[in-house]
């Protein structure tokens, strides 16, 4: 009769347990931590929260080369258009060059007709 009593006891004793356990790992289930701390629900959706966050940080750096980028390309214009410029401005110096050097080619070419008139002249005297 003892034994009877003592193993009921423990069969309590260890119902009682088990159930302690059971609304332990339901408490810890529910997401609520002992502190109030809410937990994911899931551990898909934490793996969704740090995918959108490690796609956010590409992101955030993918502008920072795009802005990186287009201050260059704006410099790089910037430096073409002056280059069309010189090299236009080059151009009509050229132009204007080759022209006052046909000019000095013509005045020579009547200076040396000028000098021969002169001296055919004074031979002739």
């Amino acid at each position: 009769q003892a034994q009877v009593e003592d193993l009921s006891v423990q069969v309590q004793e260890y119902q009682r347990k088990v159930q302690n356990r059971d609304d332990e790992i339901k408490r810890l289930g529910s997401g609520s931590g002992g502190g109030g701390v809410p937990r994911p629900a899931s551990l898909d959706k934490m793996m969704a929260e740090e995918r959108e966050e490690e796609q956010e940080s590409k992101l955030k750096g993918l502008n920072q080369q795009v802005a990186f980028l287009t201050e260059k390309l704006v410099s790089y214009e910037e430096l073409h258009a002056s280059y069309a410029s010189m090299e236009e401005e080059k151009y009509e110096l050229v132009k204007r060059l080759n022209d006052v050097m046909g000019q000095n080619k013509s005045l020579s070419e009547k200076l040396v007709q000028a000098k021969e008139r002169s001296r055919a002249e004074v031979e002739t005297e």
